[in-house]
């Protein structure tokens, strides 16, 4: 059978939509009225002994070439436990109506065909079954409810299809970040090694090594730094994402740790000017202070990266009543445009802007939101291009119960 159309039997009202299309097929092929009132009835019958007994219930209606000869009929289908034969009231009735009732009954559900036979002066081929059927494809629903139910399916479609995108995004996000560790894995011990020979060599006296060929060595361990940095930003990445990331928490004092860290980043960026000031930080937070330092690193070297050597980062720790210990870093380098504040903050994300001029890849304030939230804190960021940008991140206070 050639479909026409397709109507799912969910509800009386069902009936309403079967009976009109299968009135308007017959109309279409120009039928008698009470040869289109006998078929519609009976397909309607038995749609409706099927409803009576499940919701999972479809009518197909359409077009069959059987013998030489076409029938339009509409067959009913339906599944789970439901079972029909001629004693069922409706499938009785329809069999009064028109001559041609089969059921079929299968392990899971079944289905009831009824069809007429169509008289040969309609004069019926493929090619004019497919224009009905490409006529019926673009009529427009024929009550409020069919309406309502053709959009509703649309959405179901458009949702099916977004999960299926969706998990497709999900499938292609694990294998990459599967990649990634396995990468950076096998990355970690050939680098381990040309960080440790280079450092030996660093430590040659002038006579086994001359200052030409330390300079080399010097740009290769640098270099080897930042490639052990980046490797271990990617580890972190997959982690963070897997939720494997290891947190080793403990009691801080957060005034005595961050000027720990500042003196640190003081070496670390000797082209910047990095101030401290401190309000009321001297309160205990529960974190672990290697991830905590590393948030701390990232946006420092974010606010060098992007300011020009010789100006000035300031670090502002302070303490308010919410409960939070709140970290503000400062830079005046050339700002975030108002449209990309927001998006600072995403995988690998990068402005067009500095995405030729200054090296990077975008992840380290992915992992800074990770860490941060991971702690129960927030982190946002104000900017004003041409002007600077100031990061501000809070963590908990640590309540002690005495």
């Amino acid at each position: 059978m050639t479909e026409i159309v397709r109507i799912t039997l969910e509800n009386e009202m069902d009936l309403i939509v079967a009976h009109k299309r299968m009135i308007s097929i017959g109309e279409y092929l120009k039928l008698s009225l009470s040869t289109q009132t006998t078929l519609a009835t009976a397909i309607v019958e038995v749609s409706r002994e099927v409803i009576d007994m499940t919701d999972t219930g479809y009518l197909i209606a359409g077009i069959a070439f059987t013998e030489g000869k076409y029938f339009l009929g509409g067959t009913i289908h339906y599944t789970g436990d439901v079972q029909l034969s001629d004693n069922n009231e409706g499938v009785a009735y329809a069999k009064k109506l028109v001559p041609e009732c089969n059921v079929v009954n299968k392990a899971n559900g079944g289905s009831v065909t009824i069809t007429i036979g169509l008289p040969r002066s309609i004069r019926l081929s493929p090619a004019f079954i497919q224009h009905v059927k490409e006529h019926f494809k673009d009529m427009k629903p024929a009550t409020p409810y069919e309406e309502l139910k053709a959009r509703n399916v649309a959405l179901n479609k458009l949702a099916i299809e977004k999960d299926k995108q969706l998990e497709y995004t999900r499938y292609l996000d694990e294998k990459k970040n599967e990649f990634i560790s396995t990468a950076s894995h096998e990355l970690k011990t050939p680098l381990t090694t040309i960080m440790a020979f280079s450092q030996i060599l660093l430590s040659m006296s002038q006579q086994e090594c001359s200052p030409q060929v330390r300079t080399f060595i010097e740009k290769i361990h640098n270099q080897s730094s930042k490639l052990k940095t980046l490797i271990q930003q990617l580890l972190d990445i997959s982690k963070i994402e897997a939720g494997r990331l290891e947190y080793n928490k403990e009691p801080i004092n957060f005034y005595n740790y961050t000027n720990e860290i500042v003196n640190t980043l003081r070496l670390v960026h000797p082209t910047h000017h990095i101030t401290l000031t401190e309000d009321n930080s001297g309160d205990l937070v529960y974190a672990d202070k290697l991830r905590i330092e590393q948030v701390f690193a990232n946006l420092v070297s974010n606010a060098a990266k992007y300011s020009k050597a010789g100006s000035t980062i300031t670090i502002h720790v302070s303490s308010d009543n919410s409960g939070m210990q709140k970290v503000a870093i400062t830079d005046h380098g050339i700002g975030i445009s108002a449209k990309n504040l927001q998006a600072v903050f995403n995988k690998f994300y990068r402005e067009e802007q500095v995405y030729n001029k200054i090296a990077g890849l975008g992840i380290g304030l992915f992992i800074t939101k990770g860490i941060v939230e991971e702690h129960g804190g927030s982190i946002w960021v104000e900017s004003k291009e041409g002007e600077g940008s100031t990061f501000t991140f809070t963590i908990p206070v640590l309540k002690l119960h005495l």
